[in-house]
């Protein structure tokens, strides 16, 4: 039996090829127009940026709020208490990222901030004393001045280009001042909305998981349905037990950091552990940036022990 005198495999055979045409078709005119299809594509992620926000700030409130929940009024039968439940847990929830975030910025910022302008004041008496050190002394006369003269290098006319590039630079540093002022006022807006839609997300998830578990069987065959909502379910766990494991392993991270620095006597032990554990939630790079941050500090105290 061939597929003309079958009708029901001679019409899955022609969906199947006008899928393939489509596809194709599809590929071709991406490739094509790449770079309408990147702005379309920017412009598209730009208007969403919200959106994306608020799913994040979702799946990682979700973490604390979970148990908090199942905490709150576990056995009452009241129906007020059952509607409060899940506001007061989203409430806490926020409220306790966002004190431990106040906290360590807190903690951290006004010392990083005074070990920049000791380093700063460090730097200024060292451009200082070279400056008296090159008035007194010739230049060309010390093995610095014959190596710039070898290298062809003016240091007169280098200290000259300096000072102009600093004194013609104002108008660019004034309008770069705008835009980066711009480019915040710009993200604390989508982040308070991205904080709003995380807030409907939380609040609705039960519904909006039966919503997407629909929508998901409507427009994608049975099987491959099922698989995407597997996919998504352990993902989702997954995501949960590595917030967890990673938050305890942060809290160790830090403790031991903090222990450490105490047994050598390195200055700013609290705060470096605090900060330390803070970024150990960030995968890979996090400890990078914890340990450059804290190098800072010490750096304005004790630079041998930066090291």
């Amino acid at each position: 039996m061939n597929f003309i005198d079958d009708p029901q495999k001679s019409k899955k055979m022609s969906i199947w090829l006008i899928r393939i045409v489509v596809i194709c078709l599809v590929i071709y005119l991406a490739l094509r127009y790449l770079n309408m299809v990147g702005t379309a594509v920017s412009f598209l992620a730009n208007l969403l940026e919200p959106l994306i926000i608020g799913c994040i700030l979702a799946l990682v409130l979700n973490v604390p709020m979970r148990p908090i929940e199942k905490k709150l009024f576990p056995d009452t039968y009241r129906p007020g208490l059952q509607r409060l439940r899940r506001p007061l847990a989203i409430l806490i929830s926020i409220l306790a990222v966002t004190g431990l975030f106040i906290f360590v910025v807190c903690l951290i910022v006004p010392e990083l901030i005074r070990s920049l302008y000791v380093i700063g004041e460090g730097l200024v008496q060292l451009a200082n004393g070279l400056a008296e050190w090159g008035d007194e002394t010739a230049l060309s006369d010390t093995m610095l001045g014959s190596i710039l003269e070898t290298l062809g290098l003016d240091f007169s006319s280098l200290q000259h280009k300096v000072a102009e590039l600093v004194t013609t630079s104002g108008p660019e540093l004034m309008t770069s001042l705008a835009d980066m002022i711009s480019n915040i006022g710009s993200a604390i807006f989508n982040f308070v909305v991205g904080l709003v839609f995380s807030i409907y997300i939380l609040y609705s998830k039960e519904h909006l998981k039966k919503q997407a578990k629909r929508l998901i069987h409507a427009w994608i065959p049975s099987r491959a349905a099922d698989v995407t909502i597997h996919v998504a379910d352990v993902a989702s766990s997954t995501f949960r037990s590595f917030v967890a494991g990673q938050t305890i392993e942060a809290l160790i991270l830090g403790t031991m950091c903090m222990v450490g620095m105490m047994i050598l006597r390195i200055p700013y032990a609290s705060m470096i552990g605090a900060l330390v554990g803070v970024t150990a939630l960030i995968p890979i790079f996090g400890a990078l940036i914890g340990a450059l941050i804290g190098a800072v500090m010490i750096l304005s105290v004790d630079p041998f022990k930066a090291m």
